[in-house]
């Protein structure tokens, strides 16, 4: 599984201290010219896909809300299988 997250920030600086802030270990790319957000019609931060091996997008969801978190921990274990 490879998580990678994707910020539409500008400052790269800025980027950085939030991942040390946050202690993230995963890879944060920056899409400062909104490609890929363009890409996978983000309507909405955060978005979150999961995608499955063969490049198949197994699930969307945009923004945060109660019960997204165990949502998103089945659909991962449903495209880990």
């Amino acid at each position: 599984m490879v998580v990678l997250a994707i910020s539409l920030d500008t400052q790269e600086n800025k980027v950085a201290r939030l991942v040390q802030k946050k202690g993230w270990t995963f890879t944060v790319l920056l899409d400062s010219q909104v490609e890929v957000a363009c890409r996978y019609g983000a309507s909405g931060i955060p978005r979150t896909l999961v995608i499955d091996r063969e490049g198949v997008v197994r699930h969307v969801e945009d923004g945060y809300s109660p019960g997204t978190r165990e949502l998103l921990a089945q659909t991962i274990e449903e495209a880990l299988k």
